[in-house]
């Protein structure tokens, strides 16, 4: 169980990491948060943020993947305040609050 574990969690990584830097060609400078996996590696949870470079407003985009197959569960949570003097911190607060309950259901523990 580990070995497969292990390559999982490498397969991933290296899929996170060619699929996050796409969005930066589209004028936002994002980055990247880890939010966690389940006990057994099955699920992950990251969250992308930004703020907007046209607009100014912040965004977080939280997604969760089944490893084993390395597929998006569901669509991403998305919560985008559309105000450029709003807090970014707030904005990734509100963004855990509705993930949750997916959170939970999934059994992702947070770092």
């Amino acid at each position: 169980m580990m070995a497969f574990k292990q390559t999982s969690l490498k397969r991933l990584l290296f899929f996170l990491l060619c699929m996050v830097p796409q969005p930066v060609h589209a004028g936002m400078d994002e980055s990247l948060n880890l939010i966690g996996f389940s006990k057994e590696g099955t699920f992950l949870a990251f969250e992308t943020f930004a703020v907007g470079d046209c607009s100014g407003f912040p965004q977080s985009k939280i997604t969760f993947v089944d490893v084993p197959s390395n597929r998006w569960i569901g669509k991403p949570i998305l919560e985008k305040v559309e105000d450029e003097n709003a807090d970014h911190r707030l904005v990734r607060e509100q963004a855990l609050k509705k993930a949750a309950n997916q959170l939970q259901k999934l059994k992702i523990e947070k770092n």
